[in-house]
């Protein structure tokens, strides 16, 4: 097993840049997708703070990279 997922939480840290991107882009489309469906969000992104908080250590650790990437505006 790799050692990027501990204990049931993910080091961000060992992921690569292109990984991290990956996932950023992944909470933005899940975002997009319950704000086209605000009656009957799927991924409930607004109303589980989880979401917020993984998004903006993903965020963070790109800044800290260097990466090129378009914020979530929230």
């Amino acid at each position: 097993m790799s050692d990027v997922y501990t204990q049931g939480t993910m080091d961000i840290h060992g992921l690569s840049t292109h990984g991290l991107l990956m996932l950023y882009q992944a909470v933005k489309l899940a975002l997009d997708e319950d704000d086209n469906n605000p009656d009957d969000p799927l991924f409930q992104v607004r109303s589980n703070s989880d979401w917020r908080r993984w998004s903006d250590e993903i965020a963070s650790e790109l800044d800290h990279r260097g990466a090129n990437y378009a914020r979530i505006n929230w």
